[in-house]
């Protein structure tokens, strides 16, 4: 057996993107199941002024409540998208703190900003990992066109559609851009090349 084959394609398997998969299935299953307001109030969802009453943790719970199975299904597939793309490209750690940049920018946004009611979602974590796609996309020239196209669909359904958090779409879009000019480059661009799982 050629291990270095085989050690190549464990360096490549999208596990990070999996274990956040399950996790959000998981929660998915517990909270729609149990009755969504009874969730977002108590344990989780994201509002404007969560930070000054000092609910931080809600800064990290609201991304794994959904409002409903179709947002659910909806941040999945793209997750699944998204995320095998980029973490088997530009490696787990980097593909791990994009995502976790957008669930922070878009919870700073929200808190901020967010208005009236109660926010709920991977979306702000999802634009991240779009617009890191769309950055990498740019730079090794790969399906550009179908990026953009990516984007324009989902800011139109953003801009149109009143139950969306425009807020946290954006804020999450925001640091998933600034993040991915630094980290969006395949593994084998970087200057260093260690034994760990990049």
């Amino acid at each position: 057996m050629n291990w270095s084959i085989v050690r190549e394609k464990v360096k490549k398997f999208p596990l990070v993107t999996i274990i956040i998969l399950l996790l959000n299935i998981v929660v998915g299953i517990i909270t729609l199941s149990k009755g969504l307001d009874d969730m977002l109030y108590r344990y989780g969802g994201m509002y404007e002024g969560a930070f000054g009453k000092g609910e931080w943790l809600r800064a990290v719970f609201y991304a794994f409540i959904h409002m409903n199975w179709a947002h659910f299904s909806a941040n999945m597939f793209c997750l699944v998208g998204f995320g095998y793309m980029l973490e088997r490209n530009i490696g787990w750690w980097r593909f791990l703190l994009i995502y976790a940049g957008g669930i922070a920018g878009a919870a700073v946004a929200i808190n901020f900003w967010g208005g009236y009611g109660f926010h709920a979602g991977a979306s702000g974590a999802i634009w991240a990992l779009m617009f890191a796609a769309v950055v990498y996309n740019i730079r090794y020239r790969e399906n550009i066109k179908g990026a953009f196209l990516c984007v324009l669909i989902n800011l139109s359904y953003s801009f149109t559609d009143s139950n969306v958090s425009i807020q946290g779409h954006l804020g999450g879009a925001i640091i998933g851009t600034v993040l991915a000019v630094f980290l969006c480059k395949r593994i084998e661009d970087f200057a260093y090349n260690d034994d760990s799982y990049n």
